[in-house]
């Protein structure tokens, strides 16, 4: 069962991996995306919004700087997750980003 709490919760996690990769998953419970959409959200000029309320260049001008200017990427799936004991469901993206050219490991 998702909680349906009107608490707003965004998570935040950063792991580095021995094989030199930085992953970034950052989710949250506004009960995700929906699914005739996901696909295209890092389409520039995509919005669910007004034209008024938004250009749809967000998420297009992440996706080119992970992807092309950070050799990165980034991925995004709807979860159900468990914090504090409630499930929650959310979207979570995830950032994958090369980091061993900048870390020294020992």
């Amino acid at each position: 069962m998702i909680d349906q709490k009107e608490d707003k919760i965004v998570l935040i996690t950063t792991l580095i991996q021995t094989e030199g990769t930085l992953t970034i998953t950052i989710q949250d419970n506004a009960y995700g995306i929906n699914n005739d959409i996901i696909d295209r959200i890092y389409e520039p000029y995509f919005t669910t919004k007004h034209q008024s309320q938004g250009t749809g260049l967000g998420l297009y001008v992440v996706h080119q700087i992970i992807t092309k200017n950070l050799n990165g990427t980034i991925h995004v799936e709807n979860k159900v997750f468990n914090y504090e004991g409630s499930n929650h469901k959310g979207a979570c993206f995830t950032i994958t980003l090369p980091v061993s050219s900048y870390i020294n490991y020992k």
